[in-house]
């Protein structure tokens, strides 16, 4: 692949993930269950699950099924480096890609930053985008220098 292959912008439209679900939802569900093993008083632990369990359900409705309003639905990144954001509320950012972001052969978590206070992340797994453009996104990754 020659470099200016890099220069053409890069889009990522990820669709819905039954995978990223089942994981996100078998992660919940033991952490909710978890409260109930130990050994805290029974208010205490019940507090704990609604709070497991919302947490739950906010994650997996923003980042597997992309139905939160602060979904991240579209990501562009640029050959410039840059990258541009779209919500699925209708608001776009630009954003810079942050350091700690991660990547590897079946999942890519991007996390990005608009200023000091607003940041966004979103979680790939593979199937969520085609093939080939979760390959080239990884490969892109892996050769740019993050803030």
């Amino acid at each position: 692949m020659s470099s200016t292959s890099f220069e053409a912008p890069l889009r990522l439209k990820p669709s819905v993930s039954f995978l990223l679900t089942t994981i996100l939802v078998v992660v919940y569900f033991g952490a909710v269950l978890i409260v109930f093993v130990v050994p805290i008083p029974i208010g205490f632990s019940i507090s704990l699950a609604v709070v497991a369990a919302a947490s739950g359900v906010y994650v997996i409705r923003r980042y597997a099924l992309l139905i939160a309003p602060n979904s991240i639905v579209m990501a562009i990144m640029e050959g410039d480096g840059g990258w541009l954001v779209r919500q699925k509320n209708g608001e776009e950012y630009r954003v810079s890609l942050l350091k700690d972001t991660f990547v590897s052969l079946p999942l890519v978590v991007l996390n990005f930053r608009k200023d000091e206070k607003k940041r966004f992340g979103m979680i790939l797994v593979r199937g969520m985008l085609t093939d080939e453009v979760f390959r080239q996104l990884r490969v892109r990754l892996r050769l740019s220098k993050p803030e």
